[in-house]
C-alpha cells in the first residue's frame, strides 16, 4: 500500500508523521509547491517581521522527512495543476501510476483570491501571505519600504494577525472587512477586541477603491482551498472538498485542514477553517482512517484564535447572529475574570442551546496566561459537551496557582443558573 499526500501544509506533514508512527513499511509519496512543507500558518507574519527564521517555521526539518520519516517528495510549481484521472496522478511533465490499494490525502491547504477581473490591472502591487516563500518576498518588500507608507491587509480577522503586529511596529495599517467578522465574535465581544487594538490599525468595510490607494496591499485570509483536480470528489460551497466524519471525501481520498470543507449537521453549514490547531487534530483522525482505525470527529467547529501583543483572541464555533439566522433559541454569558496567580485578565462569553443545553460557541479575549485554559474549552466543544457537563467537570486547585474556579467553567455555571430561571 502507498499513501499519496497532495500538499505540503501542516496537516500534510502532521498526518505522515502519525502514519509512520503506526506503520513504518508502507511506501509515502509527498507532493508539495513548497520548500517548508509542514509549515506553522501562524508562524508566517513572524517570518515577515524577521522575528522568525524560514527554515524554523516547519515542525520537521526536510531532512528529517527524506532520512526519518522516509518521505519520497516531488515538489510542483502550483498544486492546483496536479490532476487524477483513473489511474493517474499528473504531476506537471511527471506521472505517478497509482496502483489498486493507494490511497490518497490531501492537505493542499490554501491561496490567496484575486482582487475583481476589472480591478486587477490597477491594483497590481498586492502580496499573499499564505507560504513561507510569501513571507520570505513579503519581508524584503517590507525592508525596502519607506516611511509613512500605507498598508491594507485584506482577509477580515483572518489577516489580523499580520496587520496587528505590523501597526506595532509603526505601519499606517488598513484590515479590510466584508462582515465575516460578525461570524467569529458577537458585537459585545468585537467591541472588546477593538479596544486593544493598535491605534494606527483601522478597520473598514472592503472597498477595492480605497484599497487600490494602499501603497502595499497584503492578502492574508481572503482565500479559497487549493484543491487539485480530482476524481469522486465533491467540492462545498466554500470551495474545499467535502469530508465525512473521518476525514473522508470517498472510497480512496481523504482531505485534511483548510483544504477540507466541513458540515457541521445540526446547523447545516459548510466551512472552511484556517487554524493551526484544528489541522493538527485533523491531520490524526484522517491518518488513523488512512490505516482503518475508525476515528471520527463528534462535531465540526470553526476555529479562529490569534496573538494582538499579550492578548489572545480565540473563537470556537458560531456566533449569535449565525445561530439566530438557523432558528436556533439560545442563552448566553459573558463574564470579566481577573486571575491574581497570573495577573491575567480573561473576558469570556458562552453561547447555548436552550433547548438541547448543547454548547455552540465560546469567545475569547485574555492574556496568554490562560493559554491552558483554551485547550479545554476546544476538547470540550467538540466532543459535543452541553451546559450540564460542563458545571460538574471539577476545578484543578493548587495552592498559589490555580483560581477555585475556572472562567470557562464559572461562565457555564452562569448559564446553566440563567436556564434554571426560564
Amino acid at each position: 500500500m502507498r499513501i499519496i499526500v497532495l500538499g505540503g501544509s501542516l496537516a500534510a506533514v502532521s498526518a505522515i508523521h502519525w502514519i509512520r508512527k503506526i506503520d513504518p513499511v508502507s511506501k509515502i509519496m509527498l507532493i508539495t509547491d513548497t520548500n517548508f512543507p509542514g509549515f506553522i500558518r501562524s508562524f508566517l507574519p513572524y517570518i515577515v517581521t524577521g522575528e522568525l527564521k524560514p527554515e524554523y517555521a516547519a515542525i520537521f526539518p526536510l531532512v528529517f522527512l527524506k532520512d526519518v520519516e522516509r518521505v519520497e517528495l516531488k515538489i510542483v510549481k502550483n498544486m492546483d495543476k496536479v490532476r487524477q484521472r483513473e489511474n493517474l496522478i499528473e504531476i506537471e511533465e511527471d506521472r505517478v501510476e497509482l496502483e489498486v490499494d493507494d490511497k490518497i490525502l490531501v492537505a493542499s491547504g490554501v491561496k490567496a483570491a484575486k482582487p475583481p477581473i476589472n480591478l486587477q490591472d490597477k491594483i497590481s502591487k498586492i502580496y499573499p501571505l499564505e507560504k513561507v516563500e510569501d513571507a520570505i518576498i513579503l519581508s524584503e518588500k517590507l525592508s525596502s519600504l519607506r516611511e509613512n507608507k500605507k498598508i491594507g491587509v485584506i482577509g477580515d480577522f483572518y489577516g489580523l494577525d499580520i496587520a496587528a503586529k505590523l501597526a506595532m511596529l509603526d505601519y499606517s495599517v488598513s484590515l479590510y472587512m466584508d462582515k465575516t467578522c460578525y461570524k467569529l465574535f458577537d458585537s459585545d465581544m468585537l467591541n472588546l477586541l477593538t479596544k486593544i487594538l493598535p491605534k494606527n490599525l483601522r478597520i473598514k468595510n472592503l472597498d477595492w477603491d480605497m484599497i487600490a490607494l494602499d501603497d502595499l496591499i497584503i492578502v492574508r485570509g481572503y482565500i479559497k482551498p487549493n484543491v487539485p483536480s480530482l476524481e469522486n470528489i465533491t467540492l462545498g460551497d466554500n470551495g474545499g472538498i467535502i469530508v465525512d466524519e473521518k476525514m473522508k471525501a470517498s472510497e480512496k481520498v481523504y482531505a485534511a485542514g483548510s483544504a477540507a470543507e466541513r458540515i457541521n449537521h445540526d446547523l447545516g453549514i459548510s466551512f472552511i477553517h484556517l487554524s493551526d490547531n484544528l489541522s493538527i487534530a485533523e491531520s490524526i483522525v484522517s491518518a488513523l482512517n488512512l490505516k482503518s482505525y475508525f476515528y471520527k470527529f463528534k462535531r465540526f467547529l470553526p476555529l479562529f484564535e490569534t496573538v494582538i501583543g499579550e492578548k489572545l483572541v480565540f473563537s470556537l464555533g458560531f456566533s449569535s447572529e449565525i445561530l439566530a439566522e438557523h432558528g436556533k433559541s439560545i442563552v448566553s454569558a459573558r463574564h470579566h475574570f481577573y486571575i491574581s496567580e497570573n495577573n491575567a485578565d480573561v473576558y469570556i462569553k458562552v453561547i447555548g442551546d436552550r433547548v438541547t443545553r448543547i454548547l455552540y460557541n465560546v469567545q475569547v479575549i485574555c492574556d496568554k496566561d490562560y493559554a491552558y485554559g483554551l485547550t479545554n474549552i476546544l476538547n470540550t466543544l467538540l466532543n459535543n459537551a452541553s451546559i450540564d457537563d460542563v458545571i460538574i467537570q471539577p476545578s484543578t486547585i493548587i495552592p498559589f496557582l490555580t483560581d477555585l474556579a475556572d472562567p470557562f467553567i464559572a461562565t457555564c455555571r452562569g448559564l446553566w443558573r440563567k436556564l434554571l430561571k426560564l
